[in-house]
């Protein structure tokens, strides 16, 4: 259900006026709201290691976060960063939270005031999956329903006779109130064995079997029914939007929801991130550099290049001023469609607002080049960013790497393949090596005596013998570091015919 005064943890405060006037005395969770004591605990020990750091709302959050996995196998990332608040009042969740008789339209209602969607009431309506109900709940389902019917007749007969063997007629909260589990089948374990209780018609609750009656949330039941993977999808996804409901976080809370924004970009859950900008939005909340660049990433991550454009204008139409990461994600962007002109563009713009490109950007635009057969280009940029300063990296030998053609300037591979061999990539640099002779491109001394060295270095003794010899038989020799090397095997014991001859 839906937190009541948002996620702030209010629900764990206790009444201090003498009255049970707090959110956790309402009938609505009390006595069905336990555990109090574990959030005590985490929050004592967190409080030891890092004072004042970690809210309860954080931990409630955590422990939520932790309980579905455990019981359901379904994982998500949850954002921190919400603060504790310090009113709780039992009319909140006497108000806000639906009752067990509520009837789908009710419930549809009560959860669109939290900005919940049907499909997501219904979704998160799976959670009773797992957890227990006292008789009292639903005894009116069993004993006197109206005037016509004394028991529902949406409930099986056969699973009614059960429940009034375990629920006497006279059940009250105060006294003679056991509890069932709301799911008989599978009690312990969150999964889509509720929806499909609701189809043989053993909802507990009026307000769970009623999911099942109404017209406009039948067929969202037997689809979850029928497709455990996508309902985890969505409860997951469901869940951390009801992570953000009323959230308190610091000054404007900024950084909470670009936290969650990145989060969902990651995830892939891009309509739901879309969901929280604009949440954000509405509230005047104002979202940061770190906010559209996040969002800038789920768009291109899903090749919406059209909508990652349309929010970098946006962002710059708000007096957010777009850094070198916003270039980079959309030159990216670009690259990846094979959209190399307009990257391009967008590179020449970065210089033109007074920025530097760095390593990334030309890292990009070289694998860009590359993917479109354009490898003239990809050299010029590779030369060029050297002569900026800007020092070629891994990502930029792994992006020129498989494109035939790059590798063609025999004073790239050299470089290319010295950089991989001290980083210890010695596949990449002997795969590098193969492509340049297949490519047509002379190998010389240096290039030998570079990958053997680095053969040598990382115990890779046999290929590099394998290339001593192909060495030798072409004319070349040895360097000083390589024959250093080589003496030291000698040394070692470990001769060689083709090592003798070398050194002799």
């Amino acid at each position: 259900m839906p937190p009541e005064e948002g996620c702030d943890a209010s629900v764990i405060l206790e009444s201090t006026t003498g009255k049970q006037d707090a959110e956790r005395d309402s009938l609505a969770n009390n006595p069905s709201l336990r555990g109090f004591e574990v959030i005590y605990e985490a929050k004592a020990e967190l409080e030891a290691q890092c004072p004042q750091t970690v809210s309860c709302a954080d931990i409630l959050a955590f422990a939520a976060r932790d309980s579905v996995c455990k019981l359901g196998g379904i994982s998500y990332n949850v954002p921190s960063g919400r603060r504790d608040g310090r009113v709780s009042l039992i009319e909140e969740a006497n108000q806000n939270l639906p009752p067990p008789f509520f009837d789908a339209k009710q419930l549809e209602d009560n959860f669109a005031r939290k900005g919940l969607s049907l499909d997501e009431m219904v979704t998160l309506s799976g959670a009773h999956s797992i957890g227990v109900s006292h008789c009292s709940s639903f005894s009116t389902r069993l004993y006197t329903f109206n005037a016509t019917h004394p028991q529902d007749p949406s409930m099986d007969p056969i699973f009614a006779r059960d429940l009034k063997t375990k629920c006497p007629q006279n059940a009250t909260r105060i006294l003679n109130d056991p509890t069932v589990p709301l799911d008989v089948v599978t009690p312990n374990r969150l999964d889509i064995n509720y929806y499909n209780n609701l189809k043989k018609h053993h909802g507990l609750l009026t307000s769970d079997q009623t999911l099942l009656s109404s017209p406009s949330t039948a067929e969202i039941v037997r689809n979850n029914a029928r497709d455990g993977a996508a309902w985890a999808k969505k409860f997951a996804a469901a869940m951390v939007k009801m992570g953000y409901i009323e959230v308190l976080t610091g000054s404007q809370g900024v950084r909470t929801f670009s936290i969650l924004v990145d989060t969902l970009c990651k995830e892939g859950m891009l309509i739901e991130a879309e969901e929280v900008f604009d949440v954000m939005i509405q509230r005047g909340i104002e979202p940061n550099i770190v906010t559209y660049n996040s969002l800038l990433d789920g768009y291109c991550l899903q090749n919406k290049m059209n909508d990652a454009i349309k929010l970098f204008k946006m962002m710059v139409e708000m007096g957010c001023s777009p850094d070198v990461f916003s270039y980079n994600i959309l030159i990216n962007g670009y690259c990846k469609s094979k959209r190399i002109d307009e990257a391009m563009c967008l590179f020449h713009e970065i210089s033109n607002n007074k920025m530097i490109p760095d390593v990334v950007t030309y890292s990009i635009l070289i694998g860009g080049f590359c993917r479109v057969e354009r490898p003239q280009a990809a050299l010029e940029l590779f030369h060029q960013m050297q002569a900026y300063g800007q020092h070629p990296n891994l990502q930029t030998y792994a992006n020129s790497l498989p494109t035939k053609g790059l590798q063609d300037d025999v004073r790239t591979y050299p470089i290319m393949i010295k950089r991989l061999c001290q980083e210890g990539l010695i596949d990449e640099a002997s795969e590098l090596l193969e492509k340049m002779d297949g490519n047509g491109c002379s190998l010389d001394d240096r290039t030998y005596n570079t990958i053997i060295q680095g053969l040598l270095q990382h115990n890779e003794t046999s290929k590099a013998m394998e290339l001593v010899k192909i060495m030798v038989d072409k004319g070349f020799s040895a360097y000083a570091t390589t024959v250093s090397l080589l003496v030291d095997l000698l040394s070692a014991n470990l001769e060689d015919k083709v090592l003798q001859e070398l050194l002799q």
